[in-house]
């Protein structure tokens, strides 16, 4: 590391009265690592890229960029790469999510630096179902795409109160697309929603919207083959997909 000092002497003269005389302190020169990115609003998916970016007061040499998290050394990123101050590293889906990411660069010239921590986050979206009409009791099917590599996804839909009835719990991330039994009777809403919920960070939800649950009225009998007589009883039955229909 080289040190320069600066010694300053500065004679100001003031009219008629004295010579004031200044030596300047010591100054330091240091080399010296600065990360811009990532920040600690950086937010990055899993399989998405980072674009790392720093400077150095001292031009050339190479740099190895390390990955940290919890504030110890979990990755390498890349080794001995030319000092461009800029660096773009997909992020590998085989890491976990967190908010405790952190990267290091050292400097073959100018020293190293570690950056704020970031977020590596999973990714989940709905990728089918959304505005289906379909008849309440019958089966629908929905899918989702995610980057999700650990826990399960747990299932729910809306009913008739504001709350949220269990679909299925524990359900593996990959099982895509998924069908389900729509509700019927009266604890149901139309529209409803399904709720995907993530066990390995309850904060990952996507929703299937606006499922149109349609009611049904059948009749059964009388049939087309149904023969009578003056004097018959005609019994009536039908088939409903609601409470308080059947007969």
């Amino acid at each position: 590391m080289k040190r320069l000092r600066i010694f300053c002497t500065i004679n100001l003269r003031v009219i008629g009265a004295m010579i004031v005389f200044c030596l300047g302190g010591i100054s330091q020169l240091r080399a010296q690592v600065t990360i811009y990115n990532p920040t600690p609003s950086t937010v990055v998916d899993l399989g998405q890229t980072l674009s790392i970016t720093w400077n150095t007061n001292v031009t050339g040499g190479t740099v190895n960029i390390e990955l940290y998290k919890g504030g110890v050394d979990y990755a390498t990123i890349a080794t001995s790469i030319a000092n461009n101050h800029s660096y773009d590293w997909v992020v590998p889906s085989t890491l976990h999510g967190g908010n405790d990411y952190q990267v290091y660069i050292s400097s073959s010239t100018s020293g190293n630096a570690l950056s704020p921590t970031f977020t590596i986050a999973y990714s989940l979206n709905v990728t089918s179902g959304n505005n289906t009409m379909v008849s309440a009791g019958e089966q629908m099917g929905f899918s989702w795409s995610t980057s999700l590599n650990q826990g399960y996804l747990n299932l729910d839909y809306k009913n008739a109160s504001g709350g949220w009835t269990s679909i299925a719990s524990n359900v593996s991330y990959t099982a895509t697309p998924y069908t389900w039994t729509t509700p019927s009777g009266s604890n149901y809403v139309s529209p409803t929603e399904v709720r995907i919920t993530s066990t390995a960070d309850p904060s990952l939800v996507a929703y299937v919207q606006n499922i149109t649950l349609t009611k049904t009225l059948n009749l059964t009998s009388p049939s087309s083959t149904t023969n009578l007589i003056v004097g018959d009883m005609l019994p009536v039955r039908w088939s409903s997909n609601y409470a308080g229909a059947s007969g």
